[in-house]
């Protein structure tokens, strides 16, 4: 997913890398992003590496008693901008390096017991990430994304569910998706009739179950974008999902994805207004009250989904 923010870490010494690897990770989770953090220890393992992977290098200029992070970042350069943050406990070299290898998206940290400022120094960088992130703009795409993402894995544990279920029973579950999907006002009825080139009438009558099964199964109204939404195969996941494992935990979180797509959709269809460092979003509906968009639900919209994507993780074979 686009929550996901990829760090790689170029260093000899594993107790820096598992130092470093901790603060991103803390700092990361606290701000609703999930960190991938890998260690390149060596020259061989930097030059067998997908160099276009990570959003972020950080690079020891010592390995051993040589001076090769400057030649790491420089094959860095030739070929991306990724920012790279430079660090070094030899003051002098830190300093020479500044000169040589220019400032543009290279940021220079000296690392001693004294005055260590790798730290400090990463935070912001991470803190810029973070605060591009919360742009209206930034936030609206990402939470269509994201949600885009996590209705692809609904329709995979809606299909494993129904592994889990008698097949002669799903002629049942086959007709619960069509109310669910017909309980509409946005004319889905009309799409149902043409994809299905059937009467559906104001009931859904076995005759027309039964005959429609022949040529269709749920695979194709949970595949079918025409005919389904996130709200509706979220609906037949929890279904589904009630009649495999009953309410337990993971039935009960899974329901609460709903507010998450309510505000999902009015991101996609309302105006935006600035107050302040606010965004407020106006429904076109006048009695729904106004959506705003602060850093705070900026965060809140992250880390829900993030803790969606785990939960769906939970529903296994």
């Amino acid at each position: 997913m686009s929550l996901k923010y990829n760090v790689a870490i170029i260093d000899d010494k594993k107790l820096f890398f598992e130092e470093y690897k901790a603060m991103v990770d803390e700092f990361l989770e606290e701000n609703g992003f999930n960190a991938e953090v890998e260690h390149i220890p060596s020259e061989q393992d930097f030059f067998s590496y997908p160099l276009e992977k990570p959003d972020l290098f950080l690079v020891d200029l010592k390995f051993g008693q040589d001076d090769k992070g400057q030649k790491f970042i420089e094959a860095i350069r030739n070929n991306y901008l990724t920012d790279v943050l430079f660090y070094s406990s030899d003051r002098k070299a830190i300093k020479k390096y500044r000169e040589e290898l220019g400032s543009q998206g290279i940021f220079f940290a000296e690392r001693d017991e004294q005055n260590d400022e790798v730290e400090p120094l990463l935070q912001k960088m991470l803190s810029k990430m973070i605060a591009k992130s919360n742009a209206p703009r930034a936030t609206r795409g990402l939470v269509m994304e994201c949600v885009a993402e996590l209705d692809d894995k609904i329709k995979e544990k809606i299909l494993l569910l129904l592994n889990k279920l008698p097949e002669d029973k799903h002629d049942k579950y086959f007709k619960e998706l069509l109310k669910i999907i017909k309980c509409s006002s946005d004319g889905r009825l009309n799409k149902l009739k043409e994809f299905f080139n059937a009467d559906f009438a104001n009931k859904i009558e076995n005759s027309i179950i039964n005959s429609i099964s022949l040529d269709f199964d749920v695979n194709d109204l949970i595949e079918n974008i025409h005919v389904t939404d996130s709200s509706k195969n979220l609906k037949f996941l929890v279904f589904l999902y009630k009649a495999v494992y009953g309410k337990d935990r993971v039935y009960r979180e899974i329901i609460e994805y709903e507010a998450l797509l309510v505000k999902r959709n009015v991101l996609a269809h309302v105006s935006q207004m600035k107050n302040g460092n606010d965004y407020i979003f106006k429904s076109r509906n006048k009695n729904t009250a106004d959506y705003i968009l602060s850093v705070e639900e900026c965060l809140l919209l992250r880390k829900t989904i993030l803790e969606i994507e785990k939960l769906l993780e939970e529903i296994k074979t």
